[in-house]
């Protein structure tokens, strides 16, 4: 049976999906809600190990924010488009959306 709980961090929802193997997070929140995700985590026995996955919707902060974090504390692997993942390690929103001399 899968169960879906909503995340509300700041202004940004996130979705923590609990499956037959473990959980997947859908995005992140920003860094600085990064204690409530984690309360939020714990309270739904999502513990460091069982965090399978995280999808990042895309790459705007409030979305990815604690992408990393997770990857390091829970062991997830991270899913997002590729044409974002720049957005992420560079954290700039702005990114992949700039005037590239090839999109002219």
């Amino acid at each position: 049976m899968t169960n879906i709980k909503t995340i509300s961090l700041r202004g940004v929802n996130c979705f923590l999906v609990k499956t037959g193997g473990g959980f997947i997070l859908i995005d992140t929140g920003m860094s600085t809600a990064r204690a409530r995700l984690e309360k939020e985590l714990q309270s739904a026995g999502c513990l460091p190990g069982n965090l399978t996955l995280v999808v990042l919707t895309h790459g705007d902060v409030d979305h990815a924010g604690n992408g990393a974090f997770l990857r390091e504390k829970y062991g997830a692997k991270i899913a997002m488009h590729r044409d974002d993942s720049g957005m992420v390690e560079h954290g700039d929103d702005l990114w992949n959306r700039k005037a590239r001399p090839d999109r002219i």
